[in-house]
């Protein structure tokens, strides 16, 4: 019988039998196969930039070759670009860093207009919407798409050294800024470069975005299947991107790959764009609240599209 029995406990250590991960509601990023059971067609991808041409010269007296840290944001009809311009090397956070502004209509053909708000090298005529050293070093505004944000906080931005943590900075017009508190909002950690942020509704709070590696599929199509997870809450968010002909499908599975009925491949409308918070749907809904706390799996089929990131909420 203790023969017979460490026999049968050496089948169940070797079985293969997958750990079910507790992921809660906690964002999950595509940056390692952490969440990865099996890519088929798929792959992690890691994303870069790519050059289409010239859209702005740095060819102010204030601007220059050390003008860095570009932000655009699309505003209705309008885009604005937000970056530091910089004529000289200098340690961060130097006084001569100013952040200067230029806009345009179809993100291709920009202008700078005079806006007047500061005296820069004896003159008003230039593009200056902050002087505030040092966050004009690495300053990343955005649009607040919170709710009950005040008209005179429609536009938040963050900026700061290692020395000085990250501020927050509001405006009501884009232009014209002042800090949103005194002190920092964020101290732990060097700043040296572009901190992103927004306001997630899912979340209920500002944090940093995601979108540098996804699990990319060719137009030719792919598949990602996770590794067994528990989760809470009622929905699931991807952050996702689409070319017009891909798109993407997501089925949740039981613990053994068996579909769930009601949340079948099938059933799984097809997403296509290019969201950082969509919820995703099936025929019946979106809530998934009757499976929190089960063993599941997701399964998604893929074509030319990215996925950066999922959460439940």
């Amino acid at each position: 019988m203790k023969r017979l029995a460490c026999v049968l406990l050496l089948a169940v250590a070797g079985s293969g039998v997958a750990e079910v991960i507790d992921l809660g509601t906690r964002r999950e990023l595509f940056v390692d196969r952490f969440l990865i059971e099996k890519l088929d067609g798929a792959q992690l991808r890691l994303h870069e930039p790519h050059r289409d041409g010239m859209a702005l010269q740095f060819d102010k007296p204030w601007e220059g070759g050390f003008s860095a840290y570009i932000t655009v944001i699309k505003d209705g009809a309008l885009y604005r670009m937000y970056y530091r311009g910089l004529p000289m090397a200098t340690k961060d956070g130097s006084p001569e860093a100013l952040v200067c502004y230029a806009e345009s209509k179809d993100g291709l053909a920009w202008t700078k207009p005079d806006l007047g708000v500061f005296e820069i090298r004896g003159t008003r005529q230039n593009n200056v919407v902050l002087t505030n050293a040092p966050f004009t070093h690495n300053f990343s505004p955005f649009l607040d798409d919170r709710p009950d944000a005040p008209a005179s906080e429609k536009y938040k931005a963050l900026g700061g050294t290692y020395a000085t943590g990250l501020h927050a900075f509001k405006s009501a017009d884009g232009i014209h800024w002042s800090e949103w508190q005194s002190g920092a909002v964020f101290t732990n950690g060097v700043f040296d470069s572009q901190n992103v942020s927004f306001w997630s509704a899912a979340e209920q709070q500002y944090i940093c975005l995601d979108g540098f590696i996804s699990v990319n599929a060719p137009y030719s199509g792919g598949e990602l299947l996770t590794k067994p997870f528990k989760f809470s809450g009622h929905k699931l968010e991807i952050n996702f991107a689409t070319s017009a002909a891909g798109g993407l499908r997501v089925e949740l599975q039981d613990e053994n790959g068996k579909p769930i009925p009601g949340y079948t491949l099938a059933e799984s409308p097809e997403i296509i764009g290019d969201e950082i918070g969509r919820v995703a749907s099936w025929s019946g809904g979106t809530d998934v609240n009757k499976l929190a706390g089960k063993a599941i799996r997701l399964r998604f089929v893929m074509r030319d599209a990215d996925l950066y990131s999922l959460r439940f909420f």
